[in-house]
């Protein structure tokens, strides 16, 4: 055996070893989260990966310049709407895990939004949960972001999806394919779907095998969509209202591309002349 091989074999099973060894919460752990991440443009990419490379991947920003009107966290590679509360208005903090500008508070009393009714006094700005007992039904709270989630760890899922994709607070069927059982794979979602590796194989609403992953999905780029549907979320390989302004009509003409949907407006020209424009929302102010 050469050396070479020989350490590659050793690196394959150091991997191996991680993922089958670490922590059962681990949730920086779902492979199946990674998706492919081909673009074209920004429009292509997901909230958590918004910028398209010269290498034709979506990343992570690494300067608010690439962020229009938002901010750049480069811990996350995420586009906010702040990262500190000089980003914020004067009567606004910014709940930097959040990356969102809410009201201050120095008590409950301050916080007037109904979803916001908690003051977090370590940082001075209201959130929607402080624990457990803030939250309806089942969910229980992020104390980082200070908001209620499906879960925050293994444990607070049931046995039909019991991984818990941390990073999104929301609970999956599958971590990796060895989660699903034979000819089985883990998709980007979490989901334990039928392997492919051919489009011959898959059919119905998901025509296109992804070669990357090995499962049956929707689309793989614009052309596979249409219709009302004209753009392809690369990220979830699914047909969606838009990735750009042009897929949108003349009374909703702003692409919201977080979302996927047309609105009012997605940048100031949409407004008229003295008109700004409402990222969160796609309206006009």
């Amino acid at each position: 055996m050469t050396r070479q091989l020989a350490f590659g074999l050793i690196g394959l099973l150091s991997f191996v070893g991680l993922v089958h060894c670490g922590s059962a919460d681990s949730g920086d752990l779902f492979l199946g989260n990674q998706g492919s991440g081909k673009c074209t443009g920004n429009g292509d990419c997901p909230a958590d990966q918004p910028i398209c490379g010269p290498n034709g991947v979506c990343g992570g920003c690494t300067s608010s310049s690439q962020c229009g009107k938002d901010s750049c966290n480069p811990t996350t590679g995420r586009c906010v709407d702040c990262v500190a509360s000089s980003d914020c208005a004067g009567d606004e903090a910014c709940n930097p895990q959040a990356g969102k500008c809410t009201e201050k508070c120095t008590a409950d009393g301050d916080c007037t939004e109904k979803d916001r009714s908690r003051c977090d006094t370590g940082g001075d700005f209201c959130v929607e949960c402080l624990s457990a007992a803030d939250c309806e039904g089942n969910r229980v709270c992020d104390s980082a972001a200070g908001a209620c989630v499906e879960c925050a760890k293994d444990s607070d899922c049931g046995s039909g999806e019991p991984y818990c994709a941390v990073a999104e607070g929301k609970c999956r069927e599958c971590r990796t394919a060895t989660d699903c059982g034979a000819g089985r794979v883990c998709t980007p979602r979490g989901e334990c779907d039928e392997s492919c590796t051919s489009d011959s194989q898959c059919g119905g609403d998901k025509p296109r095998c992804d070669l990357e992953s090995n499962e049956c999905v929707e689309c793989l780029a614009e052309a596979d969509c249409g219709g009302d549907k004209p753009a392809c979320d690369t990220k979830r390989n699914k047909c969606e209202e838009c990735s750009r302004d042009e897929h949108c009509p003349s009374d909703k003409p702003g692409c919201l591309v977080a979302e996927f949907k047309c609105e009012e407006c997605s940048k100031d020209e949409h407004c008229g002349a003295n008109g700004t424009c409402d990222l969160e929302k796609g309206e006009c102010d």
